[in-house]
């Protein structure tokens, strides 16, 4: 189980380090303001810095692509990320390969109130799977349908007794 808590730690600092890379490997420009479904939005384009050093293998897909960004007005929270690979880059020691011109499009929404959840995932594009088999490939994923998920619950002490 410690084993497993110290993975996940890293995991999460790993993403951090990523998240706060981002602004380090970009040049953004603002493109315009615009209504994404019920959201005011900011629209951002992202440009990699020409000379810039990732600083972990995990940061080096940054300079690979190029993108653009819906940032909510009222939270500053993603609404939509749109990247276009720019240069051929490998996931898992080879495994994929994505070439240029494939686009993956994210897309989360507000939900009751507070609750950023997923909306679609897109990757459109071409790959080379296990550096054999060229795919060129379609992936769209949903999510919809969200219920709010309650329940009741108590505290009980180990003598029996409810509080």
């Amino acid at each position: 189980r410690k084993k497993r808590q110290r993975e996940e730690e890293k995991d999460l600092e790993e993403e951090r380090e990523l998240r706060r890379e981002i602004a380090d490997a970009f040049t953004f420009q603002l493109l315009r303001e615009e209504q994404l479904s019920d959201v005011s939005v900011w629209v951002i384009g992202a440009e990699p810095k020409p000379g810039h050093r990732p600083r972990s293998a995990r940061s080096r897909i940054l300079t690979k692509m190029r993108g653009t960004l819906w940032i909510s007005k009222g939270d500053y929270r993603w609404v939509k990320v749109d990247a276009e690979v720019i240069n051929t880059f490998s996931f898992g020691f080879m495994l994929l390969r994505l070439y240029p011109g494939t686009r993956l499009t994210f897309e989360q929404r507000r939900l009751h109130g507070d609750t950023w959840l997923p909306l679609r995932a897109n990757v459109r594009g071409y790959a080379r799977l296990a550096l054999v088999k060229k795919y060129d490939i379609e992936i769209d994923t949903r999510w919809e349908n969200y219920r709010r998920f309650s329940s009741e619950s108590r505290i009980v002490d180990t003598a029996g007794g409810d509080r």
